[in-house]
Parts: structure tokens; sequence; C-alpha cells
């Protein structure tokens, strides 16, 4: 405002004395009049109530507005994207020099057992290796429960409960190609009764997937009685045909591992592979 009165006294001062000297002309005064129309316009956008700077206020406040906004949306925009849904992760129960994922959504049972003995007969690893199958729906691995529920095995409750949902299905590459399932228990206490409950209906369930079938030869082992057995000096239940052949057997190799297999071959790689991950823990 000073500045204002200022240049408004200085115009004012400059007109009276050159009225008074009267050393003025009516281009002198011309000139006067238009500095000071000059220095009025440009007071005129200094000043905040110009329309040029309501516009600037305008765009600047919308601009801190949006500012504001996106600051306090962020973190829920983010919180929102983020939570995808996982892919169900595993954790190798031991090592294997190989993995084979087999999707088999919308798969009969037949085509997963299928699917199974597939990729058995075409293993490849090098001797002694072995590979581990998981089976995948959606892309997400699967664990025991669902397993059982596909091939529609008849497992009792008490070893679902008892049994971690984590596990195996292998296949050893030795002198003939074996597989086997690698079960995680609870303890050999837990998970006994259990087992024996299931020997009934073990052989029924798994035979097609270890490569046997049913006829007339071999259908009397539907009935025929698990016994007691000695593998590798761990304790066992095996179900022996006609001529003393083991054909279906599960094996406790430790306190919290069990081993179902039809040829005990690949027990002793399974068990040093079982020893190797305890002794990493």
């Amino acid at each position: 405002m000073e500045n204002k009165d200022k240049k408004i006294q200085t115009f004012s001062e400059d007109m009276a004395e050159a009225m008074k000297t009267g050393n003025i002309s009516g281009g002198d005064i011309k000139k006067i009049i238009e500095e000071q129309e000059g220095i009025e316009k440009q007071e005129e956008n200094i000043s905040p109530e110009s329309k040029k700077n309501k516009i600037l206020m305008i765009v600047s406040a919308l601009l801190f507005i949006g500012a504001v906004g996106i600051v306090f949306f962020l973190p829920t925009f983010t919180k929102k994207v983020s939570t995808v849904e996982p892919t169900r992760q595993f954790t190798p129960i031991i090592f294997t020099e190989k993995s084979q994922f087999i999707e088999v959504s919308r798969l009969s049972k037949e085509q997963i057992i299928q699917s199974i003995k597939n990729e058995v007969a075409g293993l490849n690893v090098k001797t002694g290796g072995i590979e581990g199958i998981y089976l995948t729906e959606d892309k997400q691995v699967i664990g025991l429960k669902r397993f059982m529920e596909l091939i529609k095995a008849n497992v009792p409750q008490d070893v679902l409960n008892y049994t971690n949902d984590n596990f195996l299905i292998g296949a050893w590459n030795g002198d003939t190609k074996s597989l086997f399932i690698l079960l995680q228990v609870h303890s050999f206490t837990d998970i006994f009764p259990g087992m024996k409950s299931w020997e009934n209906k073990m052989w029924n369930d798994l035979h097609t997937l270890f490569g046997m079938e049913i006829s007339g030869d071999t259908s009397y082992l539907l009935t025929k009685d698990f016994e007691d057995s000695i593998v590798n000096n761990k304790n066992a239940r095996a179900l022996y045909d006609k001529e003393g052949k083991t054909v279906l057997e599960y094996i406790f190799a430790d306190d919290t591992s069990v081993i179902v297999i039809a040829n005990d071959k690949a027990v002793d790689e399974v068990m040093l592979r079982l020893q190797t991950e305890a002794l990493k823990k």
C-alpha cells in the first residue's frame, strides 16, 4: 500500500511541478498519463484480485487437494493390490534330483493314476536317483488328503488325522523303476492303529498305482492279511503273494516317516535321504 501511495504521490508531484513552472506540453502530459496507466496496470497484475491470479490460485488449490488425496488413498489402493492369493508352497521332504509337476484338474481317477505311472516309466534321473512327483490343481500342489480323495482311496480317518498333508510321491531309478509314497506322521504310536486298520483296503486302493491288476490270479490279495516284517532293521507290515513275494508294504522308516512301497529295493536310498534331512535340522 505504501508503494502505491508513493507512486500516486510522485505522479501528482510531477504534474504539480510541471504546471507550476509552466514548462509542460500536451505531449508531456500524455507521457505522464501513459506512465501512470502503465504503473496502475502493473499493480493490477500483481494484485491477488486480478483475474489471472485468481485462476492461478484456484489451479494451485486444486493441485494441492489432488496431492493430499493421492497421499490419503495410496496406502489403501496398495493394500488391495497386494492381496493376491499366493500359490500353495510345498517343502520337499527329502532331496530329489528332479521334481515333476502334473496338472490333474478335471482328470478322472484312472487318468491321474496313468499320468503317474507314465512319469515313472519315463523316469530320467541318474542311477540311484529319485524324482519327486507333485500333483497340482490350478497350479497349486495338492496335499495327501486331496490326493486320496482324487484316487478314491478308503483311507481311515485315523490315518489322515495323524499324517502331515505334505507328502511325497517318489520314483527311484535303480535296477528297476520303483514308485513309493512317503508319508510324514505325528509318531509311530499315533499312526500305527490307523495304518493297520487300512490294511484290508490298502491293496484295493493302491494296486493300480503300483502297477498291479486284479485278476483271477490276484483277487485273493483283496482279503489276504498283512504280516509283520523287518526291512532294513525297521518295523514293517507286508502283503505277500502265494510265492512269498512282497506285493505291497509299509515301513516305519523312523518315528515320523512311513514309506509305502511295492518293491523295497528303493528303501535304502529313501532312508538314507531321510537321515540326511534329519541331520540338517
